[in-house]
């Protein structure tokens, strides 16, 4: 039964933001780690005060209302 079955995940994630340099590879800003079950945005919103007149890159994870107003 697809949508029932149990989900276990192991591990952790890196979570990573670097700030932009021309021709060179960014620097991290802001480095965590999360359990592999944490939700990305859940690991962003502490950031979000921090990362004002930024332009945040990264898959349709990090998309929601209120990432997109507080970044505007």
């Amino acid at each position: 039964m697809l949508g029932q079955e149990a989900l276990y995940y192991f591990g952790c994630k890196l979570h990573l933001v670097g700030g932009h340099r021309p021709k060179q590879i960014s620097l991290p800003q802001h480095i965590g780690f999360t359990p592999a079950n944490t939700h990305d945005l859940t690991a962003l919103r502490p950031l979000m005060g921090r990362l004002q007149d930024t332009a945040l890159i990264g898959d349709k994870a990090y998309a929601d209302r209120f990432a997109c107003v507080v970044n505007t």
